[in-house]
């Protein structure tokens, strides 16, 4: 293997187990959240696994939701412009 090449790898090799961190840290716990949100939640018993958009729609419809997400990006964009 010639040097250039050798040389054009060695970052990946480097960041690759900081992708993987990365990966099982954030993205796969991530995944789960929102799997999870689409179940129905059963008072008695386990959660109903299966699509069902019902928690969606309560989220995107329902004013409160509604206000406590705007507030929160409000915030947000608060925070970002200052801190930038």
């Amino acid at each position: 293997m010639s040097v250039e090449a050798r040389e054009k790898r060695q970052p990946w090799i480097l960041l690759s187990p900081a992708l993987a961190a990365v990966t099982l840290l954030l993205l796969v716990p991530l995944l789960f959240i929102v799997v999870y949100s689409f179940w129905l939640r059963s008072a008695v018993g386990p959660d109903i696994q299966g699509f069902h958009p019902d928690n969606w729609q309560r989220a995107l419809t329902d004013p409160f939701y509604r206000y406590i997400l705007l507030n929160t990006l409000k915030i947000a964009a608060i925070t970002t412009f200052f801190c930038a």
